[in-house]
């Protein structure tokens, strides 16, 4: 029994682990939300693509070598923790940070008190936010429940992320 509980715990990171929507990044970033993640959206693409920066950022430092020679220092003095940041003088953002749904979740519940629950019942998937202390801040709206983990999820990072006055 307790190794099929160990599947679904399993089963259950997993899906969690979706990048969030583009929209949801680019309003995350409107937060403050500046973890560093493995990936990003490139906003200069219609629509924006999702990009794996660790492996574009070995690129970009030898195409940088290969057109700047001796300026190693340079380019290492100002790389991007996270792409929320600005990259030298003329990137005005045009990536944006794409945390998965339980990275951007934790860090709600790090920086803002507050988290996204979801559970499931007959109608669907939910989603409730709650201050750290359990306490409920706001329920699923006219019982609109969703297809998916990943649907709902989603749905309550956007409304959790509003919440936040800035």
């Amino acid at each position: 029994m307790i190794g099929n509980m160990g599947c679904v715990k399993c089963f259950i990171e997993n899906k969690m682990s979706k990048k969030i929507k583009f929209e949801t990044a680019i309003l995350a970033r409107e937060k403050g939300f500046k973890n560093n993640c493995n990936w990003r959206f490139d906003e200069q693409t219609t629509p924006p693509i999702l990009i794996n920066w660790k492996e574009l950022r070995v690129q970009e430092f030898f195409n940088y070598l290969e057109h700047s020679p001796g300026n190693e220092y340079h380019y290492s003095k100002n790389l991007k923790e996270n792409y929320n940041d600005t990259f030298f003088n003329d990137d005005k953002g045009f990536y944006v940070s794409a945390p998965s749904q339980t990275t951007l979740n934790k860090w709600l519940s790090d920086n803002h008190n507050s988290y996204v629950e979801i559970y499931s019942n007959h109608s669907g998937w939910g989603w409730i936010i709650t201050k750290n202390n359990g306490t409920t801040i706001k329920e699923i709206e006219d019982y609109r429940f969703f297809k998916t983990l990943e649907e709902a999820l989603e749905k309550g990072l956007v409304l959790a992320l509003n919440l936040i006055r800035k």
